[in-house]
């Protein structure tokens, strides 16, 4: 009986737009755990509610999903959530692909998540116009050393940098030795990449796509210095003889052992670091700035300004867990994380939507699912053309 008050209680609070991400893998495993009868007496007790009866488009949503839904979890049973995956000491959650019963509720209820959706059964699935789809984004990563390039292996997670020698974070052998200890050595995403580096004195970094982390093999000897272009994710060794340094686009960060996130692409005005936890000094040429954790600092390439607010942490890092949030989030903003995603140029043909974007979106899902959210909720119009995503304007 406790199972059937939450489902219904969730059902509605995702129906009226009001449900929250934590939430949202708790509503599909009780629906994985419902049977056909039950969830349709909850729908009919919905399309009575009073907040039902006085807003005529959400009863027909409901009547979309009773429809629809019903059908579908006959054949289907909704799979794992996620797949947690071991890192050493630390545990990286990934979203899985869910059943057909959550692509259901998806396609009918305005879309406020975006998760990957398993094929279902052709009878049952509307024909719909076929759109042309690119892959998301994977492990892949060149390791360079002195000038010499090693491809890694993308079916791993990451790599361990030794000393001398680099292995996979499984304990595989890279084959992979560094010799020269005054050696440059970078570790580089392409687009469409992402990739976890454990560094020699234990620090673990997480590249996002588009990214290289350069650092000389004398590094923990002398010092911890490294270079970002792109974005990455820190977890940073305590030593106070030798301070973790993070050098980008004209700022330097300075810390002893702590977790924060620094965005420094290329293609942005501004540079931003958001810390998690412990503390941080960020220096310019026009001064310092310390932060505290859930602050960021904003370091403006234009007009050469740094300041700092309080920001929901988890937004910033969402990308490590596999999510990538949408939040608040301007097109022109969004498509640049997508492109480097999904390694497409993006370009617009006229003014740019005035869209705003909300809610959060799986790393793993194919482009044609983003591409006909973007269509169904804000009617905009996209295509692609020789690797380029032409957005239509206005």
């Amino acid at each position: 009986m406790e199972n059937q008050q939450r489902l219904k209680y969730l059902l509605g609070e995702y129906i009226g737009n009001r449900l929250e991400f934590g939430d949202f893998s708790e509503l599909f495993d009780l629906l994985g755990q419902a049977d056909r009868d039950h969830v349709q007496v909850l729908l009919d007790e919905l399309l009575n509610t009073e907040e039902s009866l006085s807003h005529p488009n959400m009863q027909q949503r409901i009547h979309a999903v009773h429809h629809n839904l019903i059908a579908e979890i006959e054949q289907t049973q909704l799979s794992e959530r996620y797949e947690r995956r071991q890192n050493g000491n630390r545990r990286l959650w990934k979203w899985s692909m869910i059943g057909a019963a959550a692509a259901v509720l998806l396609a009918f209820l305005g879309l406020r998540y975006l998760v990957p959706q398993q094929a279902s059964d052709e009878r049952n699935t509307p024909r719909t116009a076929a759109i042309a789809d690119v892959m998301p984004g994977s492990n892949k990563a060149i390791l360079e050393i002195g000038g010499e390039e090693h491809a890694l292996d993308g079916r791993k997670a990451g790599i361990i940098l030794g000393a001398s020698e680099v292995q996979y974070q499984d304990g595989a052998d890279a084959k992979i030795a560094i010799h020269d200890p005054s050696a440059t050595v970078r570790l580089r995403t392409p687009r469409g990449g992402q990739y976890a580096v454990v560094m020699p004195d234990g620090t673990r970094i997480w590249l996002n796509a588009a990214t290289q982390l350069s650092y000389t093999a004398r590094y923990g000897k002398r010092d911890r210095t490294v270079e970002l272009n792109g974005e990455a994710y820190f977890e940073v060794e305590k030593n106070a003889a030798l301070p973790f340094i993070v050098k980008s686009k004209g700022q330097e960060i300075k810390v002893l052992g702590t977790s924060f996130n620094v965005n420094a692409y290329q293609d942005e005005t501004s540079l931003r670091t958001t810390l998690v936890e412990g503390a941080l000094l960020l220096s310019t040429a026009k001064g310092s700035l310390s932060i505290l954790p859930d602050e960021q600092a904003s370091w403006n390439m234009e007009d050469q300004l740094m300041y700092k607010a309080k920001v929901d942490v988890s937004r910033a890092v969402a990308w490590k867990e596999g999510v990538i949030d949408l939040h608040e989030m301007g097109l022109e903003e969004c498509m640049k994380i997508i492109g480097r995603w999904y390694d497409l140029d993006v370009v617009y043909q006229g003014r740019v939507p005035d869209v705003v974007l909300g809610g959060k979106m799986s790393r793993g899902v194919k482009l044609s699912v983003f591409l006909k959210f973007l269509k169904q909720s804000f009617d905009v119009t996209t295509q692609l053309q020789d690797g380029k995503l032409v957005i239509q304007g206005i």
